[in-house]
């Protein structure tokens, strides 16, 4: 029998959030399948909570800590969350810590503590922070570039790297040339897929798009696009979820109105898994993924993606990063990034051939089950944990 391993997943919590959450929430899926293993998270979060805490947590070993906004929460937080890498280490177990996004100035000493007191550290980086140029403040300044210099250094806190695009893989090998990286792109967990296939609304087919509401996703570009389709007659219904700053839902509601999209738009908000499923799986029947083509964009990868691929209905979605790695016109509509009319022609070509958008749809979910599907990934991740303590 293996030796105990006890992971630790921080700073980001598995219990509420959005994209970030679901990808954690896939890997501690499998992971709970293993005997010997045991799990918590220690999330880090700032002076207000933006979701819903009413529904079960998905881990009960969970420890919230917040550092802001007073001085004194500041302070405090640091003994707190130290408190808690004691109390969530496991004697007898291999320990390791599963961090998260970037080591930044807000949390690297955790990190270092965590190696002092015994355990092994695996960072799993899936954006390219280096790319970011604007900034929303000076705090967030420091925030983004402390990030990057503790990426060019990550040596001094990675015994593992995982990476979830080649780009970030190609970074990670010029930066810490003897990291082992594990890659782990997108993933989704089959059995939550367990739909009927394509494009079935004759009359009214209802455009699904989820995300954030800032320039990187192209949502402008798709809302124009829409209006392209809306003024040759065809009827549909846009349905988005998640969230955006109050000035770019103000933007949002403007272009709605500027593109005469009012009686189509029907905006959700921030869902809660089960219902974004529900809308996904049950209502939707044309997914999009509208990238631009930003630096930020091309290092990284739409974690939305292997979800959409896996209901089996047809996708737009941009030419970005890796995406033609996995995905050709045979699989998905690939678009030209930030081009308006690149969207409104595929979204037409969907809606005037049912046919072929249902093949597409259905060779996409071919391309999720075998290069997105968690399963593929659990057992060698297990073992690149392993490897961290010598005991493959």
């Amino acid at each position: 029998m293996k030796d105990p391993l006890n992971i630790v997943f921080f700073p980001h919590s598995v219990n509420y959030g959005l994209a970030g959450t679901n990808r954690l929430q896939n890997i501690i899926h499998y992971l709970r399948k293993e005997e010997n293993i045991t799990i918590s998270n220690i999330a880090l979060e700032d002076k207000s909570k933006l979701f819903d805490k009413g529904s079960d947590k998905f881990i009960k070993e969970y420890a919230e800590v917040y550092y802001g906004p007073s001085v004194f929460n500041f302070i405090t937080h640091i003994f707190i969350t130290i408190g808690w890498l004691h109390k969530f280490k496991k004697s007898g177990s291999g320990n390791l810590l599963y961090f998260y996004d970037y080591i930044d100035i807000k949390n690297f000493f955790f990190v270092l503590w965590a190696r002092l007191i015994g355990y092994k550290v695996v960072v799993d980086v899936v954006e390219d922070r280096e790319t970011v140029k604007t900034f929303k403040s000076f705090f967030n300044k420091l925030k983004y570039k402390s990030s990057v210099y503790f990426l060019k250094n990550l040596s001094w806190f990675a015994d593992g790297v995982i990476v979830i695009s080649t780009h970030i893989e190609d970074k990670i090998k010029l930066y810490c040339p003897k990291a082992p990286i594990f890659f782990l792109p997108v993933t989704y967990n089959t059995y939550l897929f367990q739909t009927k296939n394509g494009v079935k609304k004759a009359d009214k087919p209802t455009v699904f798009y989820s995300g954030s509401f800032n320039d990187k996703d192209g949502l402008p570009f798709l809302l124009e696009a829409l209006a392209k389709v809306k003024v040759t007659g065809k009827s549909f219904s846009f349905v988005l979820s998640g969230m955006g700053t109050p000035a770019e839902m103000e933007l949002f509601w403007s272009s709605v109105k500027k593109f005469n999209l009012a009686d189509e738009v029907d905006y959700r908000g921030f869902l809660s898994r089960a219902d974004y499923m529900k809308v996904l799986t049950e209502e939707s029947d044309i997914l999009c993924v509208t990238r631009v083509n930003s630096a930020f964009a091309n290092a990284g990868f739409p974690f939305k993606l292997g979800e959409f691929l896996a209901t089996g209905k047809p996708v737009i979605v941009s030419k970005v990063g890796d995406i033609q790695k996995y995905l050709s016109t045979d699989q998905a509509y690939l678009i030209e990034p930030g081009q308006t009319q690149s969207i409104a022609e595929a979204l037409m070509n969907i809606l005037n051939d049912r046919e072929e958008a249902n093949r597409r749809g259905i060779n996409g979910k071919a391309v999720a089950l075998h290069h997105f599907g968690h399963d593929n990934y659990a057992t060698p991740l297990v073992k690149f944990f392993n490897k961290q303590f010598n005991h493959a």
